[in-house]
Order: structure tokens, then C-alpha cells, then sequence
């Protein structure tokens, strides 16, 4: 048994050693794996830039319609809550009586103790006529930046991978 899997490794060898064997490009094999790196790479961009999916769209005349429309989009602040601000409404999924499109960024008017739920409330204008009070561990501070436009170091990545990979097959070793 031995012998037989000692003399399968000396004819793989031996045939892998002869003339006429063909013999991995290095720079083929890294070609493929920063290739592999690039696709990872552009599938996290396209997926950190996805708007997540909302129930209901915001509707033109809303403060988040306003936003996105105009390339605008929101992060998350570790800001406090204050009138000017912009805010996350974290419960807009399961509040009732809501506007149709009403979005879940809207801007604080107002803020102020309430006495009902015994801790602070905004006053959040939603946009279409729509201002409800809010507590406010209810709500997220929010800071409001533009959209990034497609970079222009990942074309150049592009451009950097074209021409190595040119240089490459113009430098194959001879056979």
C-alpha cells in the first residue's frame, strides 16, 4: 500500500516536473485574489449605502422625502436631543394613527418635561402638516450629511488592477 501511494506521488511529481507542465502564474494567483478582495469590497459599498426597506415610504412634503430627494442621508449622534435637531422616530413601526408617507426623520420644534409619561418629550415636525409629542427614549438624535458620490480611489483601484494585470502577461516566463 505504501508503494503504491510512494510511486502515485513520484509520477505526479515527475509530471509536474517535465517540460511540457504547466506552471502557475504568480501574478495570475494575485490577480485573482485582489479580484476576489475588490468583489468583497464593492458588495459591502452596495450594501452600506442601501436604504433600509421602511413599511411605509415617505411621501413628498415629508421631512425625510426632503432629505433623501435632495441627496441627503442620516447617521445615527450620540447628540443630545434639542430643538433644531433632527431625530429617528425608533417606534414609527408599531405607533397607530399615523399620516400615510409621514417618514421617520423629523425635526424638533419643541421639548419639555411631560408630566403623563414623567420623563422629557419633543415636539417633532414630520413634515405634511404632522407635529406629534414624542418621550424621548422613543426617538434618536440624528445628524443629517450628504450622500458620498462614487469614489473616485475605487477607479482608480480599477485602473491600478488593469495595468498590473498587463504588465503581467507582458512579463510570462518563457517556456
Amino acid at each position: 500500500m505504501k508503494a503504491t501511494i510512494h510511486l502515485q506521488f513520484s509520477l505526479i511529481r515527475a509530471a509536474l516536473s517535465t517540460q511540457g507542465a504547466q506552471k502557475v502564474n504568480p501574478c495570475s494567483v494575485r490577480f485573482l485574489r485582489i479580484t476576489h478582495v475588490l468583489y468583497a469590497v464593492t458588495g459591502l459599498l452596495v450594501f452600506s449605502s442601501a436604504a433600509l426597506a421602511q413599511v411605509e415610504p415617505a411621501l413628498p412634503g415629508s421631512v425625510e422625502y426632503g432629505l433623501t430627494t435632495n441627496n441627503y442621508t442620516w447617521v445615527l449622534s450620540s447628540d443630545p436631543i434639542s430643538v433644531g435637531g433632527y431625530v429617528e422616530d425608533l417606534m414609527s413601526d408599531y405607533r397607530a394613527g399615523q399620516p400615510v408617507g409621514r417618514g421617520e426623520i423629523g425635526m424638533v420644534t419643541a421639548t419639555g418635561w411631560d408630566a403623563d409619561y414623567n420623563e422629557m418629550a419633543a415636539t417633532v415636525d414630520f413634515g405634511r402638516d404632522y407635529s406629534v409629542g414624542i418621550v424621548f427614549p422613543e426617538l434618536s438624535a440624528v445628524e443629517i450629511v450628504p450622500i458620498p458620490e462614487p469614489s473616485t480611489l475605487l477607479v482608480l483601484l480599477f485602473g491600478v488592477l488593469l495595468a498590473r494585470t498587463s504588465l503581467c502577461r507582458r512579463t510570462k516566463p518563457a517556456s
